[in-house]
């Protein structure tokens, strides 16, 4: 499920990004299923990221830049 929606989403920025970790299908349908704990995206361009403090979903995200970035 989770590469089908990889491969089905327009991800073109961080936000974008962002979306496909706080759609429902990400989280277990049944318990003991495997589940997301935390969020994290970053545009490999700029430098910027964001992580979330538990599941995307009820979490708060938190943005931040890398100081100095330059891109490979």
């Amino acid at each position: 499920m989770a590469e089908a929606a990889v491969r089905d989403a327009p991800l073109e920025t961080l936000a974008d990004c962002q979306a496909l970790l706080l759609r429902d299908g990400f989280r277990p349908c049944r318990p003991g299923e495997s589940a997301t704990i935390f969020g994290f995206v970053c545009d490999l361009k700029t430098g910027a990221l964001a992580v979330s403090d538990g599941d995307p979903l009820d979490a708060q995200w938190t943005h931040l830049r890398v100081p100095n970035f330059e891109p490979v």
